[in-house]
């Protein structure tokens, strides 16, 4: 979201800073457009907006349909000289980019080849200079702090409108600096890979063998983690509902050959839990299966968490039986 303010001053320039976002060190190298002309070449563009222009993007690769988006306009610090002594201008204030929580509207599909990115300007109003920034995306953190991931960016040199694109396997956030004589305008947009990762474990699968005959479970996702530099990154599945998994599931006849089969190598660890026909507990979290003791329906789960020994990424999934005893 972004906050506005208007205002009009008879001697004032705008204020060209923003808190969250990254300043460009002097020593760094910024495109430079102060040469632009107008369209014919032969006068230097004078003209002035009442708005920061927009951006347009343009991606480019080898074998692939070009892609156009208009990038996402954040913080925001504009003048416009009204001719008669006076001028109005706003500042509009908005998330640091690694603090969008939508990127939708604003993403670059690559198609795992390297490529150029072309940067187009509204209105023909091209920028005195712009810098440009990148983050690694497992730096988004949405709406909360990101102090600590500011100094992860890094500086991505542009060269006139354009800028490389190496599709390494990884996700981009970028910010675009644009400064004008009458402000200054950040953009931000992500760029996601076309490179399929090899994954760094194999989730299998589960299911119950009685009577001879193969049964398959109701699936629920409990939870996700990977372990970076900065600590663990996790998240966790929607409420698991008994009344939402009962639906569709097999009565399973449990009977002296009733066995759970663990199908795959990368597991890091299982647990069962019984429960009755009115969803009660009756056990939980041991790690063998305890046969039903008396006649009657039991929904039994299995809970694993697949990951391997050696890997920092694990994902935690719920196997949901019906068994009739």
């Amino acid at each position: 979201m972004v906050a506005a303010l208007l205002f009009m001053c008879g001697a004032c320039q705008p204020k060209l800073s923003n808190d969250l976002t990254s300043e460009v060190e002097p020593d760094e190298v910024v495109s430079d457009y102060s040469d632009l002309s107008s369209d014919d070449g032969s006068q230097p563009i004078t003209k002035q907006l009442e708005r920061a222009p927009s951006l347009e993007i343009s991606l480019v690769e080898e074998g692939a349909q070009e892609q156009q988006l208009q990038a996402a306009q954040l913080t925001t610090s504009w003048y416009f000289d009204n001719g008669d002594g006076s001028g109005t201008g706003y500042e509009a204030d908005s998330p640091h980019p690694l603090q969008l929580a939508d990127y939708d509207e604003y993403t670059l599909q690559l198609n795992g080849e390297n490529g150029e990115i072309l940067l187009s300007f509204s209105d023909n109003y091209p920028p005195q200079s712009v810098s440009v920034q990148r983050w690694d995306a497992v730096y988004a953190v949405g709406g909360q702090d990101i102090r600590a991931a500011l100094d992860k960016g890094e500086h991505v040199e542009a060269d006139g409108n354009k800028i490389l694109i190496i599709d390494d396997g990884d996700d981009y956030i970028y910010e675009v600096h644009a400064k004008w004589e009458q402000g200054s305008s950040y953009y931000a947009f992500r760029t996601k890979t076309g490179q399929t990762a090899a994954a760094p474990y194999e989730v299998g699968k589960v299911a119950v063998i009685s009577d001879g005959i193969q049964y398959e479970p109701y699936v629920h996702f409990l939870y996700a983690g990977q372990k970076t530099e900065n600590g663990f990154l996790a998240v966790d599945g929607v409420p698991f509902s008994f009344e939402e998994a009962s639906k569709g599931l097999q009565n399973i006849q449990y009977t002296d050959d009733f066995q759970v089969v663990i199908i795959g190598s990368d597991v890091k660890s299982f647990t069962y839990s019984m429960y009755d026909y009115k969803f009660e507990i009756i056990y939980g979290g041991e790690r063998s299966l305890i046969p039903p003791e008396e006649p009657g329906e039991y929904t039994l789960c299995l809970d694993v968490t697949w990951g391997g020994a050696d890997t920092n990424e694990y994902m935690g999934l719920r196997y949901v039986f019906k068994i009739v005893a």
